[in-house]
């Protein structure tokens, strides 16, 4: 199958009170870089007419290709799995599929420690097997490589340590990334989780030179946490630090105040100011904020979504403010300009999804053109549904005569 590198663009916005996702385009890439892709698509944005000035947010998922596993040495893994179950007793246990290691999500390097660390024993057997096994020289001598490293005691001391420390932001990782995202409680996590890391720094002795008369003595241990686990918990907190920076978490807790269930609170409209200030070229909402908290149209919001049986949401509370643009027309633009900011890039994960579909091992030669538009078949399935399908059949009779009538 082709190599060729995807970049595929969606477009957020809210359309009659309802927020919508759309595939707007799926390009080739030949590089990758921030410049190549900035490019691409402020110049496919233009051929839509969509202007940059209109665009309040952006977010971007850089997908790493996922390197294939072979079949016959995974069975071998999973063989010794289930052999080295059977002797440990104590009932049926979990099956583990060993992951790659992802280059930018701790989540995943989470998951990967985990599925080592339980399996370590399979690991080893398995590396074994493949050493004494494998007739191609160059995997035999790569098992035995990995063997000894796996065997090492720094090895099993760090493997320890990562698994206590990663599982720290896996939780917050998923949380982050849950369907039913509550973004004050998010943020909340996240700097709970950067406080957590930052606690587990410990003191040591800070005179560290070669003069033995003024040098401070560091036990082995002390070299250990210096060395190896602070580096760790230093890459981790400035992780977060650049991700979830100071001032655009602030704009987003302040428009995760907006919620029904939170604007009432007191400690809203402080939240709330950020982001006013934040877009402040776009709304200016004070008053109308401080007549919304001491409304009944929150309450009557909050009170028919409970006899729905359902939790109020963004756009329980924007349609309701919809219906009054005199009384609240800034706020109502502000939760818009919050329903359009993209949160996750789930849409365009599910894009690749299709395109694994679409581009079968089957249906591999393809050109782009075709590609993009049965991609665009697949995605917007619901637009392809609406469509008038013997207007459709007279254009394309139209395009060009025909000996046999179409239609």
């Amino acid at each position: 199958m082709s190599q060729t590198e995807q970049l595929s663009l969606l477009v957020r916005f809210v359309w009659n009170g309802e927020v919508e996702e759309r595939l707007l385009a799926m390009m080739p890439m030949n590089e990758t870089t921030a410049e190549a892709l900035f490019e691409a698509v402020t110049q496919k944005l233009q051929q839509h007419g969509i202007d940059v000035a209109h665009l309040r947010g952006q977010c971007y998922d850089g997908a790493n290709n996922v390197a294939g596993s072979c079949p016959k040495r995974h069975s071998v893994y999973v063989k010794n799995q289930r052999e080295i179950n059977a002797h440990a007793g104590g009932g049926e246990k979990m099956e583990y599929t060993l992951k790659k290691l992802s280059d930018t999500r701790w989540a995943c390097r989470a998951d990967s420690i985990v599925g080592i660390h339980r399996t370590l024993d399979a690991v080893i057997a398995t590396l074994k097997e493949v050493r004494e096994n494998e007739t191609k020289a160059a995997i035999a001598a790569e098992a035995k490589g990995l063997l000894q490293n796996v065997q090492d005691f720094e090895f099993i001391v760090a493997l320890e340590v990562l698994k206590k420390v990663l599982h720290l932001r896996k939780g917050v990782s998923d949380k982050v990334q849950s369907e039913g995202l509550d973004v004050v409680s998010g943020c909340e996590r996240v700097a709970d989780l950067l406080t957590a890391i930052k606690a587990l720094r410990c003191d040591v002795p800070r005179r560290l030179d070669e003069n033995p008369d003024t040098a401070a003595q560091v036990s082995v241990k002390d070299k250990f946490k210096i060395f190896f686990f602070y580096n760790v918990l230093d890459l981790m907190s400035n992780s977060i630090e650049t991700r979830f920076n100071m001032e655009n978490t602030a704009v987003l807790k302040g428009l995760g105040y907006l919620h029904p269930a939170r604007i009432s609170h007191s400690q809203a409209w402080e939240s709330i100011s950020v982001a006013v200030k934040w877009f402040q070229n776009d709304i200016d909402l004070e008053s109308e904020i401080f007549s919304l908290q001491l409304s009944s149209l929150v309450t009557d919001v909050i009170e028919k979504a409970v006899s729905e049986k359902r939790n109020p949401d963004f756009l329980d509370l924007f349609k309701a403010l919809q219906a009054e643009p005199q009384c609240y027309g800034c706020v109502s633009k502000l939760m818009k300009i919050a329903l359009t900011l993209p949160i996750t890039s789930c849409s365009a994960e599910r894009v690749f999804s299709k395109l694994k579909i679409v581009k079968s091992r089957l249906r591999s030669t393809m050109n782009q053109n075709r590609l993009e538009n049965l991609i665009h078949m697949s995605v917007e399935v619901d637009l392809l549904e609406n469509l008038d399908l013997d207007s459709l059949v007279q254009k394309f009779t139209d395009c060009a005569p025909r000996r046999m009538n179409l239609v």
